[in-house]
């Protein structure tokens, strides 16, 4: 699966693993990094759905299309999918705290 982020910090927090856990603190950097990885990994979306680590599953509401991967600490990952071609693209908008009702 091919990666893009949405903001060159999202890329920079990625490539620079250092600069991941500056942003979030030490447990929500490193699966940051780990979950961009498995995405990279990944052929399918069926894939991501295997990895119950991440809990990936779609979003509704105002965020239908998107997905969402725990990270830690009430974080996660909010990624849109594409078929590009013969391609998935994962497409990285943001990490986000989790607000619960």
């Amino acid at each position: 699966m091919r990666v893009e982020f949405r903001t060159n910090k999202l890329e920079r927090c990625f490539t620079n693993h250092r600069m991941a856990v500056r942003e979030w603190g030490p447990q929500v950097g490193r699966t940051y990094v780990k979950a961009i990885e498995a995405l990279k990994a990944a052929d399918t979306a069926e894939v991501i759905f295997t990895l119950a680590q991440f809990h990936f599953h779609p979003l509704r509401e105002d965020r239908a299309g998107q997905h969402s991967m725990d990270l830690a600490l009430r974080h996660r990952l909010i990624l849109t999918l594409s078929q590009q071609g013969s391609d998935v693209v994962a497409f990285i908008e943001e990490v986000e705290t989790e607000h619960y009702e």
